[in-house]
């Protein structure tokens, strides 16, 4: 029986062919040097796996509104790419939803490619994973083994463990070098919108990916969840290596107390308030939970005010900016007045252990999904561990 999601449209059944059909969804919002980069990479990877003419690949891309030609780049130089716009406001979720209907319908795609457009996956990617799926079950989303664009040996993630009792998220190997200990596949709890693969029958089960809530960060994350609770098994294979490129993500604040308090609203930002506070809501299952939530925007707020107090003092941090900002001395003296305020009520009234608000400041591993500093740039992580998580960064 077909499917509809919470729009209303619905999936079609699939008819009987000899062959897979494969469709690679690349959401896109302006960024026309990074689609340049990565679909030149993907044809060249689509290429090494003609050994299998049983499966049909076909690239559909989403441009969401860009307004740097990247769309009429795709139609002038890659005119066998199935190219859907959106209006500008679908953000991740919602331009995966619409390639995912267009795949479902009118291709009768039997799997679905998840795709960035900052990514480089390895030459003989496909060719891997076009010979692993006629032995995939249905009823297992695959996940890849990720890795930072630089340093290219350094893990940015191997798939995801979830806590429900503390909602915290684990990033199996962000920061470490690839060894032997992630040669071997890996059941996980959740992976990132990169290089997941999934069959059509995970949608006829769960629906699409939420675009009211999880718009952009944590919709990848949502949908493996929601997938994990309907019976579905995600396990990352080693073999299939994509490299991420994270310059492109994310919204940092730069000290800057405007782009700070954008970080809260804004769906670019980790920080987003309301992602922030519907994930322990839909996935947690415990009051500490919303403690370690408290925990997260105390630290992110103690952290900015304290890095405005030392700028004052001629300190700054490293990679920040040194010019004075167009605040005024009056607002630098109203951040010094405020950050000593939020201090005194984290330590005395709040009581929050000050290993936790030490690590926060100096934003190193914090222990709730946030930026860490490694090999000279901010990457995102989760929990100081052994084996530490884009975070839900990812979209």
């Amino acid at each position: 029986m077909a499917n509809s999601d919470n729009t209303g449209v619905p999936l079609q059944p699939l008819p009987d062919t000899s062959g897979l059909r494969v469709a690679i969804l690349i959401p896109i919002h302006n960024g026309l040097s990074y689609t340049q980069k990565t679909l030149s990479w993907l044809e060249q990877s689509l290429k090494l796996a003609k050994s299998h003419p049983n499966i049909i690949a076909e690239v559909i891309v989403i441009d969401d509104g860009s307004t740097d030609g990247s769309g009429e780049f795709i139609r002038k130089q890659h005119p066998h790419i199935h190219l859907l716009e959106g209006p500008g406001n679908l953000w991740w979720s919602g331009a995966i939803n619409m390639g995912a209907r267009y795949a479902l319908n009118s291709l009768q795609t039997d799997w679905l490619v998840l795709w960035n457009n900052d990514i480089k996956c390895q030459d003989d990617y496909f060719d891997r994973l076009f010979a692993h799926l006629p032995h995939q079950d249905p009823h297992g989303l695959i996940g890849s083994k990720l890795y930072f664009l630089d340093p290219p040996d350094t893990l940015f993630s191997m798939g995801c463990l979830f806590d429900p009792i503390t909602t915290r998220s684990q990033l199996i190997g962000t920061g470490q070098k690839d060894s032997e200990a992630f040669s071997q596949p890996r059941q996980v709890d959740w992976v990132g919108g990169m290089g997941t693969v999934l069959h059509r029958q995970v949608v006829t089960r769960i629906g699409f990916w939420d675009d009211r809530w999880f718009p952009q960060y944590a919709g990848d994350a949502d949908y493996c969840l929601r997938a994990k609770q309907a019976g579905f098994t995600i396990t990352v294979l080693p073999d299939l290596k994509i490299w991420n490129d994270t310059s492109s993500s994310g919204l940092p604040h730069k000290n800057r107390l405007d782009l700070f308090l954008r970080s809260f609203i804004d769906n670019k930002s980790w920080f987003n308030l309301r992602t922030q506070v519907l994930w322990v809501w839909r996935f947690g299952r415990s009051p500490r939970g919303w403690l370690n939530l408290l925990r997260l925007y105390a630290g992110y707020v103690g952290g900015f005010f304290f890095w405005k107090i030392l700028e004052l003092l001629g300190i700054h941090r490293k990679g920040s900016e040194k010019k004075s900002t167009p605040d005024g001395w009056l607002m630098e003296w109203i951040y010094l007045l405020l950050g000593l305020r939020l201090f005194i009520y984290n330590k005395v009234i709040n009581r929050l252990p000050f290993a936790i608000l030490k690590e926060a400041i100096f934003c190193r591993e914090w222990n709730f999904c946030t930026p860490v500093w490694i090999g000279g740039k901010f990457a995102s992580a989760n929990i100081r561990s052994s084996a530490p998580t884009s975070c839900w960064m990812v979209g």
